[in-house]
């Protein structure tokens, strides 16, 4: 096992580990039964593999079924594990858009996740296409002639991946440094989460990705609002916060701009117990952005708010329009008002 993949997987001599118990408790004589307990990687696969999967049988129950209402697709996403709309919603408008534009209209979709765990954004796009109005044989098409690359560090998630979506063309690597020197081409990055945290240690390690697409996509993705940070996270992993301001300049040498929600997006201060970990310095939590040129975003917006409108019945408020990180003055102008809100 390398350094790089090792420093993820868990080790002995860390202070920080991830942990699974399976057992039993008696509520009469209040006892508790410990029947197995696992560490490191194998609790993570253990207990997110059924996760996944079960997620994955309710998306392939949808597209087998004879003409879904959006009430039976609404009921479907509360029953997945992480019961988000929203990130199905900004995934399905790159497809949209990578379908459509002329830059990326290639016979078969070509996107890259970072954490693909085992291919679900598959089959969730297939069923998001299903309830879609303008739902087609051609999107399906194109979903099932792609190829798909994934950076991954669970080879029990890899092997899985390839298993249970047998036809169609994945390509799996346990690492960035890995998936770069093989220099694959792809039109859509995705990242989303932990995922990213666990997966990258500098903020040239995201350039790199993002230099390779047209369009890449994002959710919920912890940033520092000074240097790069090494946080401990919840799920027993170790894991970065890119610098936002080390990204933000390195995107404007690229020629590439960077567009993000203003709504769903949050500052935690030092010491302050966000979803995954405690915090050590100032943190910005971005809901949605994307980094694509000027032409490409706007027509993403159309593919998004056209999306929204139609699946996401559940959100009853208007969508604030996209805001652009023009400046570094504008960033902390951003920032300094994320503050007053929070």
């Amino acid at each position: 096992m390398n350094k790089k993949k090792s420093q993820y997987y868990g080790k002995e001599d860390s202070d920080l580990l991830t942990y699974l118990e399976f057992g039993s408790i008696d509520i009469s004589s209040q006892h508790k039964r410990i029947w197995k307990y696992l560490l490191h990687q194998d609790a993570y696969d253990f207990y997110m593999l059924p996760r996944y999967m079960r997620d994955i049988f309710r998306y392939r129950d949808l597209i087998k079924s004879t003409n879904p209402k959006i009430n039976d697709f609404n009921d479907m996403v509360n029953k997945t594990a992480h019961k988000d709309i929203e990130s199905m919603v900004l995934k399905y408008s790159a497809i949209l858009t990578a379908f459509k534009h002329k830059s990326m209209n290639n016979e078969g979709l070509r996107l890259c996740e970072v954490g693909s765990t085992i291919f679900e954004i598959i089959d969730q796009m297939k069923a998001v296409n299903k309830i879609m109005s303008e739902s087609s044989e051609d999107i399906f098409k194109y979903i099932n002639n792609g190829s798909f690359f994934g950076i991954e560090i669970s080879d029990l998630m890899n092997r899985t991946a390839k298993e249970i979506h047998s036809g169609i063309n994945i390509n799996l690597n346990t690492s960035i440094n890995e998936f770069l020197l093989n220099k694959k081409k792809f039109d859509v990055l995705y990242a989303e989460g932990l995922s990213l945290q666990y997966a990258l240690s500098s903020s040239s390690e995201l350039i790199e990705l993002c230099k390779i697409p047209e369009l890449s996509i994002f959710r919920r993705i912890r940033f520092s609002t000074n240097e790069t940070k090494l946080v401990k996270l919840g799920t027993g992993k170790y894991g970065h916060n890119i610098s936002f301001m080390e990204f933000f300049k390195e995107c404007k040498l690229l020629n590439k701009k960077i567009y993000f929600l203003k709504d769903n997006t949050k500052i935690y201060p030092p010491g302050v117990q966000s979803a995954s970990h405690k915090t050590i310095d100032h943190e910005i939590l971005m809901g949605d952005f994307i980094v694509c040129s000027e032409d490409l975003q706007n027509y993403f917006i159309k593919n998004y708010v056209n999306t929204n409108k139609i699946i996401n019945l559940a959100n009853k408020k208007k969508i604030v329009g996209w805001t652009l990180v023009g400046t570094e003055s504008e960033f902390l102008k951003i920032i300094s008002d994320l503050k007053k809100k929070n």
